[in-house]
């Protein structure tokens, strides 16, 4: 026999093998024992504890020594067992380029509606300085509510196969509605107030050095709720009846519509009139330098009980939520709850396939306003063939992108290039 990692046989002296036994057995205890004190902030978390593993006692026992002066954030990815290496390249390039700081180290939250293997849980763990913990999605909030019909749920999925992304797909379904009413809400979550959304496969294309460019601290001193690097347009075909649906909620709520809201921003309105001159949002502030005006929709600011009027329409422009950093009190506000339990009392989550992107985006322009949402212009983000990248002389160094290489502007500028105008005329309307 051969000992893993010797030349020749094994040592068959019993001092060697008493003293080969008791080097083990102290290894074993070192790892335990940096496992169980936690490590100091800034250390790489060891290996978890022998026996029974309770990530949200972890969890709950880094969020008591957390520090004062530090956002308390984390990382959260909605993953399978299958989206491993998936995983690894996203997380592997946000520690090069974001977390492995000393000032960042924020821990990922990892959610899955099975349980993890042993192997995604320790390959995930090493890959990261931080702390990294496990969690199972309820299986009340990734199933149907009661009031669907299972059988016309799958025939509709059927025929929307071909004539949408996902068309035909139940679990891209449960996904959506978990994260348009659910996520929020899982114990591992409880006692942060950040996260930021990471999912397999995307890639971050520039360095966020210093607590300068931390997304999350950024946010806290400036009060911001959700930020976004990329609007798109939705495909109208999975949305149908979703802005009628909101239209009667913001009928039965005006009181949780907030004064100086977005809806402008989302909104196409057939007797509007322009507010203001829209020439003056392009100015030299960043990215809004590169807008045309002449792409800018109408705007107008209504009173709230008129957004139910059929007059206005949803353009479908949304942030899009695979990144996505928020706030988690927006989303438990009673503002939100309220409108995703009308949303989920209704059917469009599984007869159409509404997504968690529209979602987030309508109520967010109806509960926050434009200051409370943070454009992430210095974070170049890449998922599939979407990409945004820094556009400022300044930014270059620190980004292994161009501007140029954006397949945004030129795919769709009504959303990408409209939408941040018209913020900045709503914000020039109010003062």
């Amino acid at each position: 026999m051969v000992e893993f990692g010797l030349r020749g046989p094994a040592p068959r002296s019993g001092a060697l093998l008493l003293l080969s036994g008791a080097l083990t057995a102290c290894l074993v205890l070192c790892l335990h024992l940096t496992r169980s004190s936690g490590g100091a902030q800034g250390e790489r978390v060891g290996p978890r504890r022998l026996g029974p593993v309770d990530d949200l006692a972890d969890a709950r026992a880094l969020l008591a020594a957390w520090p004062e002066d530090k956002p308390r954030a984390c990382i959260l990815i909605l993953a399978r067992n299958s989206d491993l290496d998936g995983v690894l390249r996203s997380v592997k390039q946000l520690e090069r380029r974001f977390n492995a700081q000393p000032s960042a180290q924020y821990p990922y939250c990892y959610l899955n509606d099975e349980p993890f293997s042993n192997e995604f849980r320790a390959v995930a763990a090493a890959a990261t300085v931080a702390p990294a913990f496990f969690g199972l999605v309820p299986a009340a909030h990734w199933s149907y509510p009661p009031h669907i019909n299972t059988t016309l749920a799958a025939e509709l999925r059927s025929a929307a196969r071909r004539r949408m992304p996902y068309g035909g797909s139940e679990s891209y379904r449960f996904m959506c509605r978990y994260f348009s009413g659910f996520f929020f809400d899982h114990p591992l979550l409880e006692g942060f107030e950040w996260y930021w959304r990471v999912e397999p496969e995307v890639h971050f294309m520039c360095d966020l050095p210093g607590i300068s460019h931390d997304p999350f601290r950024h946010m806290q001193a400036n009060n911001q709720s959700l930020a976004w690097t990329i609007v798109m347009e939705e495909v109208p075909s999975t949305i149908p009846s979703l802005w009628p649906t909101m239209q009667r909620w913001l009928a039965a709520n005006p009181h949780h519509v907030v004064a100086g809201n977005m809806l402008p921003a989302i909104l196409e309105d057939s007797d509007a009139a322009q507010i203001g001159d829209e020439a003056a949002a392009v100015d030299d502030r960043g990215d809004a330098a590169g807008y045309d005006s002449r792409h800018a929709l109408p705007l107008l600011r209504p009173q709230r009980q008129l957004y139910s009027s059929p007059r206005f329409k949803f353009t479908g422009c949304h942030f899009w939520s695979n990144f996505e950093v928020g706030r988690l009190a927006f989303f438990r506000s009673a503002g939100y709850r309220s409108f995703f339990q009308h949303l989920d009392s209704d059917t469009g989550f599984f007869y159409e396939r509404w997504g968690d992107a529209p979602v987030h985006t309508l109520a967010a322009a109806a509960l926050l306003t434009p200051e409370q949402v943070y454009f992430a212009r210095d974070i170049g983000y890449k998922h599939g063939s979407w990409s945004y990248c820094p556009s400022q002389p300044a930014d270059r160094p620190r980004c292994d992108c161009h501007p140029a290489w954006d397949a945004v502007p030129l795919a769709q500028p009504r959303c990408q290039l409209d939408f941040q105008t018209r913020l900045h005329a709503l914000q020039r309307a109010e003062e």
